[in-house]
């Protein structure tokens, strides 16, 4: 049985990644539906569709989890006696608005507290519950393409064209995190993950992709036992930060 807690879990990528961890994984898996209130990981479960034959093998967990609220991140921690990966998907994004001080700096405040603050806050509540994993444990930070410095001062790149600066700057951050928690846990897979332009309600659906796509590539980065650590994938390949 692998244990493994997706925050963010009760919509979009993070919702599609719970249904391809329940429909196509060849082990027994226990997934953590992590959203901010009980009620929309509860709705979610009730609407995942569960292939025949795969009940026997699957559990799915509600769980609240509000990464911007510390009591809800800790009483989380206390309900989760085994995990073996943790996936740090929930985030949001803030349009910049350099028109307006106060919305600039609550727009940049709210992003980075929970596009770094708060995955930095989960993780740190369930490190001691990776260590007790029988097998590699893994964190995935969800992360996206905007973050990477080479994409961005690359003219060839689909990202080169952005214009927008505190989300990239938040998801940055992040992968900064990605790579000083790498050192720290060296015998880990610890990675950022980057899963292309999706179709989202963080972007108003405004994506190249659907979230049936990108949660393919989050579900092979999640099986990837073997696969580095300290990098940022972008959907199924390494790229440079």
């Amino acid at each position: 049985m692998i244990d493994i807690l997706i925050t963010g879990a009760n919509q979009g990528i993070g919702y599609a990644t719970v249904q391809q961890l329940i429909s196509d994984s060849s082990e027994e898996v226990r997934v953590y539906v992590g959203a901010r209130s009980l009620a929309k990981a509860t709705e979610a479960i009730e609407k995942i569709n569960i292939p025949s034959g795969r009940s026997a093998q699957t559990e799915l967990i509600p769980i609240e989890i509000d990464i911007t609220k510390n009591e809800t991140i800790e009483k989380a921690a206390t309900q989760i006696p085994f995990l073996d990966i943790l996936v740090n998907n929930a985030g949001i994004y803030v349009p910049d608005d350099f028109s307006n001080l106060d919305k600039l700096v609550e727009g940049m405040q709210n992003q980075f507290n929970t596009n770094l603050i708060g995955p930095i806050a989960v993780t740190t509540s369930f490190l001691p519950i990776l260590e007790k994993s029988k097998n590699r444990p893994a964190i995935i930070n969800v992360s996206t393409g905007l973050s990477s410095f080479v994409n961005m001062t690359n003219s060839a790149s689909p990202q080169y064209g952005n214009t927008e600066m505190m989300y990239p700057a938040s998801k940055t951050a992040l992968n900064a995190y990605t790579v000083w928690l790498s050192k720290q846990r060296p015998d880990w897979r610890i990675v950022s993950f980057a899963p292309g332009h999706t179709a989202t309600a963080l972007n108003g659906f405004n994506g190249r992709q659907t979230v049936e796509t990108a949660a393919k590539y989050l579900f092979d980065v999640i099986h990837d036992a073997k696969g580095p650590s300290g990098v940022l994938i972008q959907r199924a390949e390494v790229i440079g930060w």
